[in-house]
């Protein structure tokens, strides 16, 4: 597979915050893509509003929707975001194994 740009992840993570805020949430979106083989492993935006949620942040949803991955530790992950750090990102990167993060 050819490698994609983080501008590629990040145009996705803009369509995805696009979402959150046509429902009328904050316009962040997020993913956690597969370092090694370009593979999206999950997608999501901010769904504070939405679901009355306080943590489900766009990084964290992109979290939940990859759900439980067979070896996390071994699958380098680049969680791209469209908007700047909030602490609980630390941990999404910690739990993902992130090697890099891209924000725009």
């Amino acid at each position: 597979m050819a490698y994609k740009s983080h501008e590629f992840f990040m145009a996705q993570a803009v369509e995805l915050a696009a979402i959150g805020y046509s429902q009328g949430g904050c316009p962040i979106g997020g993913l956690l893509v597969d370092n090694k083989t370009g593979e999206v492993l999950g997608g999501g935006h901010n769904a504070l509003v939405q679901e009355g949620n306080p943590i489900i942040h766009g990084e964290m949803a992109a979290l939940r929707d990859a759900g439980r991955m067979p070896n996390r530790h071994e699958t380098p992950c680049i969680p791209p975001s469209n908007r700047a750090l909030c602490a609980r990102e630390p941990l999404f990167s910690l739990e993902s194994r992130a090697s890099s993060l891209a924000i725009r």
